[in-house]
């Protein structure tokens, strides 16, 4: 009996088998009903496989063949088709890629291209609205220039980039840009509607840091230690709060139109040094002990504070002009010589330079404050002057004194004048006369011969005029 059982159950296995051979089994190794790729039993149908696009680019690696149509040293892009074929070749672009300013498209997406060896470049063009590259990890330099559409930059994976330059791109309000980049040579960025700038904070050296004209933009961090040739940061928000409070080194460096600044750890400026029309009332640089180019403060209207209390040396000239709140020049304490000219102009009441020895050129001093002492510069401790120039002129309120001096700073001649702006007084003869007197001293014996033969000329002819007529 339970034979015939094992036979009847035998048989009906079998004819389910025959009625469905498609069954899924339950081992990894068999076929899965969700398969799409096996073909249906007694039918000429069939689902496709998913199709590889040549889109689709797995994980490239540095073995990963690159197409001999990805490596021409330019790539120029006249419309979208014209990208959509380029990506759809190389996920490596070894040349520069260069969008026609004919372009019509309103986005430039750069699709699943990872690498471009060369640059990207996009340049007065008036209907592009936004550029993306999702898939986009490095570049050598991203320049954009002139694009009067364009509000939008989305490059969420960048890693590696050699240049920023990006100029002229008035309504440019949105960058999205990770904050994985390290290193950068160049950053430029100019004429924008950004209102931060924070992609590039783990940058810590560059060749060129220049932000300007960016008229909504209130605040600059930055974590640079060494900037090699120029930094400038100039004619952004008025309000712009700048923190340098990493940098060391820099070469040449610019600063206008700040409301406040760090630059507390700055300690060797290779060139010059300038701050120009800031709105900031204290600048401090407690580090810094010589600079090797011309040193500026002008037009620092609102600059009370100043410290440069170990700087020593100066190898370029010294400009301190129009900083109205500054009464004293009193804060180089330690300042033994400067190489150039010294310009100082404003309302200061005091000069103070304790140590310094030397100023190799010319001395310009004029300050509208009468409690100025011009005797500190124009009489020499000694006979000898400080300043080597040639020429040393300081005013104080309406008192004018001028020496000439020579190499080794001995006195070659002395003036002095006074005057009351223009306005007219009495002489000792009761006439009235303009301007004031002047007395010159050690003038060289040829200007006073010239002077007599001078009289002498006129006054015989004088005599013969009169004979005459």
């Amino acid at each position: 009996m339970l034979s015939c059982l094992n036979t009847i159950l035998g048989f009906l296995f079998l004819v389910l088998q025959l009625i469905n051979p498609s069954t899924a089994k339950t081992s990894s190794n068999d076929l899965n009903i969700l398969d799409h790729n096996i073909i249906l039993v007694n039918t000429n149908a069939t689902v496709p496989k998913k199709e590889q696009t040549n889109f689709e680019t797995i994980n490239p690696t540095k073995d990963t063949k690159i197409d001999d149509a990805c490596k021409k040293g330019l790539y120029h892009i006249e419309n979208a088709a014209n990208l959509i074929d380029l990506q759809a070749k190389c996920w490596k672009v070894m040349g520069n890629i260069e969008i026609s300013s004919n372009f019509s498209g309103s986005m430039v997406d750069l699709g699943l291209i990872k690498e471009i060896e060369g640059d990207l470049i996009i340049k007065n063009n008036k209907h592009i609205f936004r550029i993306q590259g999702y898939n986009l990890e490095s570049l050598r330099k991203l320049d954009l220039e002139s694009l009067t559409a364009f509000v939008s930059l989305d490059l969420p994976v960048l890693k590696e980039v050699s240049t920023i330059d990006w100029r002229v791109l008035p309504i440019l309000s949105s960058v999205v840009i990770n904050g994985n980049i390290k290193k950068v040579k160049n950053i430029v960025i100019s004429d924008t509607a950004l209102t931060s700038i924070n992609y590039f904070n783990n940058v810590n050296e560059v060749d060129i840091f220049n932000i300007n004209n960016n008229r909504f933009l209130e605040s600059l961090l930055t974590k640079l230690e060494s900037v090699t040739k120029q930094l400038t940061v100039h004619s952004n928000a008025r309000e712009l709060e700048l923190d340098l409070s990493n940098l060391h080194t820099v070469e040449n460096m610019t600063i206008k139109d700040v409301s406040k600044i760090n630059v507390a750890k700055l300690a060797s400026v290779n060139s010059s040094l300038e701050f120009i029309e800031n709105q900031f009332s204290s600048l401090e640089l407690p580090l810094l002990t010589k600079v090797q180019g011309t040193l500026g403060l002008i037009d620092n209207k609102n600059l009370k504070k100043v410290d440069f209390s170990n700087v020593t040396e100066i190898q370029g000239g010294l400009m301190i002009a129009n900083n109205t709140e500054l009464i004293k020049i009193d804060f180089f304490p330690k300042l033994r010589q400067i190489g150039g000219a010294i310009y100082f102009e404003g309302s200061f009441q005091k000069i103070d330079f304790p140590e310094l020895k030397l100023v190799k050129g010319s001395a310009y001093i004029k300050s509208s404050s009468d409690e100025l002492n011009c005797e500190e510069f124009t009489t020499p401790k000694n006979g000898r002057s400080i300043i080597r120039g040639g020429k040393i002129e300081c005013t104080s309120g309406m008192k004018r004194k001028m020496l000439s001096v020579d190499e080794d700073g001995n006195v070659l001649g002395k003036q002095e004048s006074s005057s009351n702006s223009g306005k007219k007084e009495k002489g000792k003869n009761n006439t009235k006369s303009q301007g004031g007197s002047r007395k010159m001293e050690n003038s060289a014996p040829k200007d006073i011969f010239v002077d007599i033969f001078k009289t002498s000329v006129y006054s015989v002819l004088t005599i013969l005029f009169a004979i005459v007529f």
